[in-house]
């Protein structure tokens, strides 16, 4: 077992300072606090990726997106209830419920 205080990733043995405008330093810190990192933590992906020449693995960001993708996700899982039991020849389903449901995910996907 390793010993207390044992990292599983590299350890951070070097320290570097940047220094940005405002502007940038303000937009760095709002992508950061959307994606739950800290500054640091996005900074160091960001540098990493770009010397690996590769995508960087970032955390998705929350935000309005996020709360569209729910709401768009519950909605088709109405719809996808309302088509099951539409196959189904014991139930029958109003034709006027499966348009209202496939309007209002019209609706977010154009929100999207």
């Amino acid at each position: 077992m390793p010993a207390k205080g044992h990292r599983k990733s590299q350890p951070l043995n070097r320290q570097v300072y940047v220094r940005f405008p405002d502007a940038e330093y303000e937009t760095l810190k709002a992508d950061a606090a959307a994606r739950a990192m800290t500054i640091s933590k996005l900074t160091r992906a960001l540098a990493i990726a770009y010397y690996k020449r590769q995508r960087p693995e970032l955390k998705q960001a929350r935000g309005h997106a996020a709360a569209l993708i729910r709401e768009l996700n519950r909605i088709g899982n109405n719809l996808n209830q309302l088509a099951r039991a539409a196959n189904t020849p014991k139930v029958t389903v109003p034709a006027d419920e499966l348009r209202a449901h496939l309007a209002s995910l019209a609706e977010v996907i154009d929100r999207l």
